[in-house]
């Protein structure tokens, strides 16, 4: 049973990182995410598990793109069109 509770773990791990790191893939997850998992259908499970993810993500993605705007602001304002 542990390895595959670790097997699940990873896959959930993988499935996060490509979700955050593919945004094709998440669009497709998001508009097919039976396709997405390659599975034949998806569960009422499956969905809540799908956007949690989905909303995990965008969470991540709003603080890397705040993140972003102070790196790139600091200093005294944004002078990088300049």
């Amino acid at each position: 049973m542990f390895f595959f509770e670790s097997k699940l773990k990873k896959q959930n791990r993988e499935l996060i990182y490509k979700t955050i790191t593919d945004p094709n893939f998440r669009r497709y997850l998001q508009t097919s995410p039976a396709r997405a998992m390659r599975l034949s259908s998806v569960t009422e499970k499956n969905k809540l598990e799908i956007q949690k993810v989905l909303s995990f993500t965008d969470k991540i993605n709003s603080q890397i793109t705040a993140l972003a705007d102070e790196l790139l602001c600091s200093g005294g304002g944004c002078s990088i069109a300049k």
